[in-house]
């Protein structure tokens, strides 16, 4: 994402489309593949001034849903995030939390969390999507679900924009519109 979908992104943005980039986190869960994808959001948008960046984020389980809002996670979950984004993203807990880390206002405030069943006829959203992330969700689904979802999520997309799979997952033998760019990496024709 960050070394050829955000620069693409910022390239046609210059040649005048609108500026503003809109991330669905399909299957988010408790929040860390969201919120990973707000705190590299944040800090390369940072330096692009006069875009807009938001994040959706959905799952099928309300539980996971609100520890997802809490935003809160044991310092062992952390260990992948560089150092440099440590703190301007978490604020260390102390007391009662001493050992967690909460994400900071600045970059919560950009993920939407909402219930949604990806199998539901319609989805509740009016935009379209530069990327959406639906990782790790089809391996559950038969083959003609998989295309069902591929194809709806593919509706969901702007032209030229990105579908991120599970590397354990294909959509090899799927009927559907998007472009093979890398495993796991697809692209919605522009």
């Amino acid at each position: 994402m960050r070394d050829t979908i955000l620069p693409t992104v910022v390239k046609a943005g210059e040649r005048g489309r609108a500026q503003s980039f809109r991330v669905w986190s399909a299957a988010s869960s408790s929040g860390e593949e969201p919120y990973s994808i707000a705190i590299q959001l944040h800090d390369f948008f940072s330096r692009q001034p006069g875009w807009d960046w938001k994040i959706d984020a959905t799952d099928i389980s309300t539980r996971i849903l609100e520890k997802a809002r809490a935003a809160i996670y044991p310092e062992d979950r952390l260990k992948e995030v560089p150092s440099e984004w440590m703190r301007p993203c978490f604020q260390k807990g102390t007391g009662e939390w001493e050992g967690h880390y909460r994400v900071r206002t600045a970059v919560r405030e950009k993920v939407e969390f909402h219930h949604l069943n990806l199998l539901q006829p319609t989805y509740p959203f009016n935009q379209l999507f530069n990327v959406i992330w639906c990782r790790n969700v089809m391996i559950y689904f038969d083959r003609e679900t998989q295309e069902q979802l591929v194809n709806k999520l593919a509706e969901r997309l702007v032209p030229g924009g990105w579908l991120l799979i599970g590397h354990s997952e294909s959509l090899t033998g799927l009927k559907h519109p998007l472009k093979a760019i890398k495993p796991a990496i697809y692209q919605k024709p522009a």
